[in-house]
């Protein structure tokens, strides 16, 4: 009786990673586009990204018509901000589970993720897609504090204008 439940909870994690393997999410959000006949799935977590916090990425292909997944060897992905590369690179397709990775957004604003999925015989599809991260406890932070530094810097040069002030009055 105790390995019955050992193959049956095996089995059931099973199941639930080939389900999660034909979509290219299993939380978050997605953005779907359809490329000739196949249909590129990004999944995207957390749904509401923001900054300093990673996003994970996840890539799934597959046929539009009969739903099936095309089989890849791995994903070019470039994330750019305006004429800017962030980053660059290729991923191998996950032995098991989802094909992906994490990325933090070092700022607010509007980013254009471009995804190239290859086999051993080069490109089968490739799209771009825009994607918004808004700003992040960090980031507004940040934001907090210029009054603060100008203010500073303001008072600085005031007190050193005294100073210098009462330094030639003494003098005289």
């Amino acid at each position: 009786m105790k390995n019955f439940h050992k193959f049956f909870a095996l089995g059931i994690i099973a199941l639930g990673l080939t389900a999660v393997g034909v979509s290219a999410h299993s939380a978050g959000a997605s953005i779907e586009k359809t490329i000739d006949n196949y249909l590129v799935d990004i999944g995207y977590s957390p749904e509401e990204p923001i900054t300093g916090e990673p996003v994970r990425f996840d890539f799934a292909l597959s046929d539009k018509p009969t739903e099936e997944e095309i089989d890849f060897t791995n994903i070019w992905v470039r994330i750019e901000e305006g004429n800017k590369s962030l980053f660059a690179g290729s991923i191998d397709k996950a032995r098991f589970g989802l094909t992906g990775f994490l990325y933090a957004f070092p700022e607010s604003g509007e980013y254009q993720i471009f995804s190239r999925f290859e086999n051993n015989e080069g490109p089968i599809a490739e799209t771009s897609f825009p994607f918004s991260i808004e700003a992040g406890p960090d980031e507004e932070k940040n934001g907090d504090f210029m009054p603060i530094i100008l203010s500073g810097f303001a008072l600085g040069i005031l007190f050193f204008a005294i100073v210098n002030f009462l330094i030639k009055r003494g003098k005289r």
